[in-house]
């Protein structure tokens, strides 16, 4: 009875560890948390010194707006419960090189199931430990008339 038990439990360990062994994963995790404004799961994907860039505007008249972590992660309990908010990442486009990763994920923007605005983003994440958390997110945004 106890070798059952413990062979499921090492079975357990074995998969929750697998599900961080990749920056895909970090990145789908990160947006289940955001999703649920769950910002103690989002600490955990995310290096103390983590920035946010974001690109907007048109043409030459591109704007930089500029979001550090600490601000990140107070502005999602800020959020009313009756707006409901998800990003659709459309595909995604990785590159890793030991332990360092590039990946770039397509994506539209929808609240309250109308679509805000689409882009890009451009994640850059770090493998510490043993886990992949992200270093540097940079996104555009272009907004639908």
């Amino acid at each position: 009875m106890n070798y059952i038990f413990l062979f499921t439990l090492l079975i357990v360990q074995i998969n929750l560890f697998a599900q961080q062994e990749n920056p895909k994963t970090t990145i789908d995790n990160f947006f289940k948390a955001f999703h649920e404004k769950d910002t103690a799961s989002l600490s955990r994907f995310l290096v103390e010194e983590m920035t946010f860039h974001t690109i907007y505007g048109k043409g030459s008249d591109n704007k930089l707006l500029i979001t550090e972590r600490t601000e990140f992660l107070s502005s999602l309990p800020k959020i009313p419960d009756n707006v409901n908010f998800r990003e659709e990442i459309i595909s995604y486009d990785e590159d890793i090189d030991g332990d360092i990763a590039r990946v770039s994920t397509p994506y539209s923007f929808y609240m309250n199931d109308k679509e805000i605005h689409s882009g890009i983003n451009y994640f850059t994440l770090i493998k510490t430990n043993g886990l992949w958390r992200i270093v540097h997110l940079v996104d555009t945004r272009i907004t639908k008339n």
